[in-house]
């Protein structure tokens, strides 16, 4: 009978049981698309060039980037601006438990 020089050797295999990651915002993002929060009037309104905007039909990701919402193409058109609450000061309106995955369109950037 023969044996291999490492027959001899226990075989040990690592898996990485980190499962969790498959279920973050991290694993969804790509290219292509985001998870990305509705805003309406509640969450504040939207300064972009000089122009006070309603937050309704717009979105934010998590970084507070914000998008218009195209309802032709159902696509997310990033735009500059800054979200404000009502009392006037910039914030985040992201909310992780009612974000969902959008397709950005990255050849039209508006006002």
């Amino acid at each position: 009978m023969l044996y291999s020089n490492a027959s001899y050797k226990a075989r040990t295999v690592y898996y990485d049981w980190d499962i969790w990651e498959d279920y973050s915002l991290q694993w969804y993002e790509s290219e292509h698309g985001k998870y990305l929060s509705w805003l309406t009037e509640e969450d504040g309104y939207i300064v972009s060039k000089g122009t006070l905007i309603s937050a309704d039909y717009y979105l934010t990701d998590s970084d507070g980037k914000l998008y218009l919402y195209d309802m032709v193409t159902d696509t997310a058109i990033p735009i500059d601006g800054t979200l404000y609450n009502h009392a006037g000061k910039p914030i985040n309106g992201f909310s992780e438990d009612f974000a969902e995955y959008v397709e950005i369109q990255h050849t039209k950037k508006r006002k």
